[in-house]
């Protein structure tokens, strides 16, 4: 079995049924079919559930053997962290929520917490409202993966990190072009400091998220 979008676009073509016409038994736009079929919007279970009962095949044919059949034993709960700033050691950062991780994945990344994620300077990827799951561990920045990163003293922000000769350039990836990206050049003087967090591992929606 393929991906959750990959399913979706596979059982709506082998129906003969186009975008507009699966969202409107389902009650969504086109646009939302179009998002959930290049997995950039993954649906929340009970849209899972309406197409499932659309196609009439079992939740299993649109989840993919990867995720069916999981129980609450597959899930850690995880700590939800506060703002962390930087100069803060994570554990001594308050913790506000726990909130559950497939085991596979926290086994990965054993030192991790999740981040609420606020602001849209990273909404191709990871909406705001989201969490993102920080591997506090793995510090080394690279231009392909979104870490979580401070600014001075403010709370962490997600974006790419490129290493500079005397510096750092943090890029953001969002359907918003005002948002650019931003260079923080030490060699000249005033320029703000930057702590990187850890890497962003893994992403989850909220289970009262709507689309």
């Amino acid at each position: 079995m393929g991906t959750i979008s990959d399913n979706i676009k596979r059982l709506r073509e082998d129906a003969d049924m186009s975008q507009d016409q699966l969202g409107q038994r389902l009650g969504k736009t086109r646009s939302a079919i179009s998002q959930y079929e290049a997995g950039k919007i993954i649906p929340r279970m009970g849209v899972i559930d309406n197409i499932a009962a659309v196609f009439n095949v079992p939740k299993s044919e649109i989840l993919g053997e990867n995720v069916t059949n999981l129980s609450s034993s597959d899930f850690i709960e995880l700590p939800v962290m506060g703002e962390i700033a930087a100069g803060t050691p994570i554990e001594m950062t308050e913790i506000i929520d726990n909130y559950p991780c497939p085991k596979q994945i926290a086994d990965k990344h054993p030192n991790s917490g999740w981040l609420r994620v606020e602001g849209d300077s990273y909404n191709r990827s990871i909406p705001n409202g989201c969490y993102a799951l920080i591997d506090f561990d793995m510090k080394e920045p690279n231009e392909h993966s979104p870490f979580a990163v401070c600014v001075n003293d403010h709370s962490a922000t997600i974006k790419k990190v490129k290493r500079l000769a005397n510096g750092y350039e943090l890029i953001p990836n969002s359907y918003d072009p005002t948002y650019l990206p931003m260079i923080y050049d030490y060699n000249k003087e005033d320029t703000e400091e930057i702590t990187i967090i850890g890497q962003v591992v893994y992403a989850a929606f909220p289970f009262d998220w709507e689309f």
